[in-house]
C-alpha cells in the first residue's frame, strides 16, 4: 500500500512539473528540437531584463529571407570592340631586344597579346584620332622558360604587382613621308612617363569589305626610367631597350554601317542645300 506521505510526495512532483515547467536542461533541448518554442518563449531573463532571443536556424535549402542576395548576377563578358574598332591580333605585335654582356650579344623577346581599351580613328583628319592599349606581361616570352620567369619577378617587371603595361595617347601629328608621331603616357611597373612613337601608317581595305588602319614604330627607351632590373646585374644588361611595334586595327561592321549612314546623311544635306539655293 502507498502511504499518505508517499502520496503527498508524488503529488508535489507532478504539480512542480505541470506548474513550474521542466528543468532548464530539458527546456534547452526542446528549444532546439522545436523552432516554434524559440519564437514564443519569454524575452525576459532570469533577472527580469529583456533578452535578445534568436529564432532557430533555418533548414538547409530554405530560401533566404532577403531577395537582394538570393541571386548572384553574372558578370557581362567584356566587349572585344571599342568605338567600332578591334585589334587584328594575328598581325599586331610588340617585340623588344636588349644587350646582354655587351650590345653584340642581345636577348630578344615579344609579348603575345595586345588589348584595346579604347580607340578613335578619324579618317578625315587622322590627327584627331586616339588609342588606348594595354599589354599583359604574362604574355612575355624570350623562348626560355626560366628566363621568362625571372623577367616577370620583382627583379624586373614585378608582374604580380603590375600585371600590365599601358599606353594612352595624348596627341597625334603627321610627319614627313607618310609617318605619324603618336605621343602619350607609357606606364610600366607603376611608373608613367611621356613616350612618343614615330613610324609609317596607312589605311587598309580588306577583301571582305571591312576597313582598317595600320601603324608601325621603332625606337628605344631606358629601362631604368621604369625601374626594370635596376638592382640586378646592371652592368651586364644594356640600359636601353630597343622595341618594334606593329598595330593593326579593323573596323567592325557596326562602325562601318554608322560611318556609311553619316556619309549618306552628309550627302543628303548637301543635296538639300543645293536644291534650296
Amino acid at each position: 500500500m502507498v502511504k499518505a506521505k508517499d502520496t503527498k510526495c508524488i503529488a508535489w512532483v507532478c504539480g512542480t512539473l505541470l506548474l513550474g515547467g521542466a528543468s532548464p536542461a530539458w527546456s534547452d533541448q526542446a528549444a532546439v528540437k522545436s523552432p516554434s518554442s524559440a519564437r514564443t518563449q519569454s524575452a525576459a531573463g532570469a533577472d527580469g531584463a529583456p533578452q535578445n532571443v534568436s529564432s532557430a536556424p533555418e533548414s538547409l535549402g530554405a530560401k533566404p529571407r532577403s531577395g537582394r542576395n538570393s541571386k548572384t548576377k553574372k558578370a557581362k563578358p567584356r566587349a572585344v570592340t571599342h568605338d567600332g574598332w578591334r585589334i587584328d591580333q594575328a598581325h599586331s605585335k610588340v617585340e623588344f631586344e636588349v644587350g646582354h654582356l655587351g650590345e653584340h650579344f642581345p636577348v630578344s623577346g615579344r609579348f603575345r597579346e595586345i588589348r584595346l581599351r579604347g580607340a578613335r580613328v578619324d579618317r578625315g583628319d587622322i590627327t584627331r584620332s586616339s588609342i588606348d592599349i594595354v599589354v599583359p606581361l604574362q604574355g612575355l616570352t624570350t623562348d626560355h622558360a626560366k628566363r621568362d620567369k625571372h623577367l616577370l619577378s620583382r627583379d624586373f617587371f614585378d608582374a604580380e604587382s603590375y600585371p600590365t603595361m599601358a599606353f594612352r595617347s595624348t596627341s597625334v601629328a603627321k610627319g614627313a613621308r607618310g609617318t605619324l608621331k603618336v605621343c602619350g603616357k607609357l606606364t610600366i611597373r607603376g611608373t608613367s612617363k611621356k613616350q612618343c612613337f614615330v613610324g609609317p601608317w596607312k589605311e587598309l581595305a580588306y577583301p571582305n569589305g571591312k576597313r582598317g588602319i595600320a601603324f608601325a614604330a621603332k625606337g628605344s627607351l631606358g629601362r631604368l626610367d621604369f625601374k626594370i632590373g635596376s638592382g640586378f646585374m646592371a652592368s651586364f644588361i644594356a640600359k636601353n631597350v630597343s622595341f618594334r611595334i606593329v598595330l593593326k586595327l579593323i573596323q567592325t561592321s557596326d562602325s562601318a554601317a554608322a560611318g556609311a549612314s553619316e556619309r549618306d546623311g552628309a550627302r543628303g544635306n548637301k543635296t538639300k542645300a543645293r536644291s534650296s539655293g
